[in-house]
């Protein structure tokens, strides 16, 4: 029956209308072999149009049309009659995630099994086969068990759900960041909720969103520097105003700041913040100047040095605004009497952050005429004598080896006391983990859901 329906209905058909509970209630075949199978991307999202920065609304449709069989399925009710709450077996679910056409977004499926213990907790391990991963090359997710995996993924298609809505409401940011975002803070701190996870990540996507203006140079110079001077009224307590700010980053940083104002920890550590925002737009415009002096010839007088760099680099990647934005978060008042140790930690991990993007970005990063750490490196082998080739290897190898020596001092600082809960140091030292893991494969610029890209 289903079989020669499909076709017609396909078209006509939506989750949570009454055709499509009478046609699943009335049918005498398993929905789950007849129906599942044939939802696709394709059928289900063939009506939903999609922009460069928006490449996943179609996904969206088609694991909401699945959520919705999901919770048809599973709820106690079907034309008005209670029915037996049905388990969901291992093979089910390798269907499920087929379904979907292996996108990350069909971990949501996943998640609404685990948070309502459909998968029998014998069956857990069976679903690794399902490919929870979908093609994401994680050292970092490889190591852990698969409870811990579905929790994360879980976390993460909430928080991008949320996020995506946000996001929305501010035509600079690019929403093809949502999911792998959702992903990094998830995985740094699994232990806290998913509305926790969305104000972290709301700080990545600004950052994100102000690196792209300066990478891009699509603003004049000086129309930057105008903005960054509002944003630093923002971060000083200044409201958005609507008659003079066009720019809605703006009101994206004062939507940031009034929900991080609603956490117990804000106001001991808004200071913190506001510098490291401070700092990152302030090392965003310097590095701008360094490119420009680098394309006009100054090299000899004007490149800075490894060490200018990284003090620079570690704010520039953004790593200072999401650990403050993250502590807040978290809300682990004992770590106020280790801020010392804290903000050595948060260092550390900016910079293991910030090294490893530039061994991901290096070789694009070298056509767009950009500076980091691989290039100044390579001039200084050159400036000894050594090849291009091998000045580069060997900036490579300087570099790798220094983001090693980093991780391992995130180790002794984290080892070297605890704050109450230990969650703060976990998350610090956990991001780093995570983010220079995820370098080594992909790129937050164009890792789209649906599929997991190597750059």
């Amino acid at each position: 029956m289903c079989k020669h329906m499909w076709r017609p209905i396909n078209r006509h058909l939506r989750p949570n209308s009454s055709c499509w509970h009478e046609f699943v209630a009335n049918s005498k075949c398993n929905p789950f072999s007849n129906i599942l199978p044939r939802l696709s991307i394709s059928t289900l999202g063939s009506a939903v149009p999609t922009t460069p920065h928006e490449p996943s609304l179609r996904e969206e449709l088609a694991s909401s049309s699945i959520r919705s069989l999901f919770r048809f399925l599973s709820e106690p009710s079907m034309n008005g009659k209670l029915t037996k709450r049905r388990p969901v077996q291992p093979a089910q679910a390798r269907r499920l995630s087929s379904a979907a056409d292996h996108t990350p977004r069909a971990a949501k499926s996943f998640g609404r099994l685990y948070r309502s213990n459909l998968v029998h907790t014998n069956d857990i391990a069976s679903l690794s086969a399902a490919g929870l991963d979908y093609g994401l090359k994680s050292t970092f997710l490889s190591a852990l068990n698969t409870t811990e995996k579905l929790r994360i993924f879980d976390l993460t298609t909430r928080a991008s759900r949320e996020l995506h809505r946000w996001a929305a409401k501010y035509p600079l940011i690019r929403r093809v960041r949502v999911w792998p975002l959702s992903l990094s803070v998830a995985a740094a701190a699994p232990f806290v909720q998913a509305s926790n996870l969305v104000s972290m990540a709301r700080m990545n996507l600004w950052v994100f969103t102000i690196d792209d203006l300066f990478d891009e140079e699509i603003v004049p110079f000086a129309e930057l520097k105008r903005r960054v001077t509002r944003y630093h009224d923002i971060l000083a307590g200044a409201s958005y105003d609507p008659k003079r700010d066009r720019d809605t980053l703006v009101l994206a940083l004062q939507d940031i700041r009034d929900d991080l104002a609603t956490y117990p920890l804000f106001q001991a550590l808004q200071n913190e913040w506001a510098d490291a925002i401070s700092g990152t737009l302030n090392a965003m415009l310097r590095e701008y100047e360094w490119r420009s002096f680098d394309r006009e010839g100054d090299r000899a007088a004007e490149l800075p040095s490894y060490e200018a760099y990284c003090s620079y680099g570690l704010y520039s990647i953004g790593g200072p605004p999401h650990i403050w934005t993250t502590l807040i978060a978290i809300g682990d008042a004992s770590l106020l009497a280790q801020l010392p140790r804290i903000k050595e930690l948060e260092r550390t991990a900016s910079l293991c952050i910030r090294l490893a993007n530039d061994l991901q970005s290096h070789s694009r990063e070298l056509k767009e005429g950009k500076i980091n750490s691989i290039v100044i490196r390579q001039r200084e082998a050159m400036q000894q004598g050594y090849p291009a080739d091998t000045a580069l290897n060997m900036a490579h190898r300087a570099v790798q080896e220094h983001i090693q020596r980093l991780l391992n001092h995130c180790t002794l600082l984290r080892q070297q006391g605890r704050t109450a809960t230990g969650q703060p140091e976990q998350a610090i030292s956990d991001i780093a983990r995570f983010v220079c893991d995820f370098y080594k494969h992909h790129d937050y610029h164009n890792f789209t859901t649906g599929s997991a890209r190597s750059s």
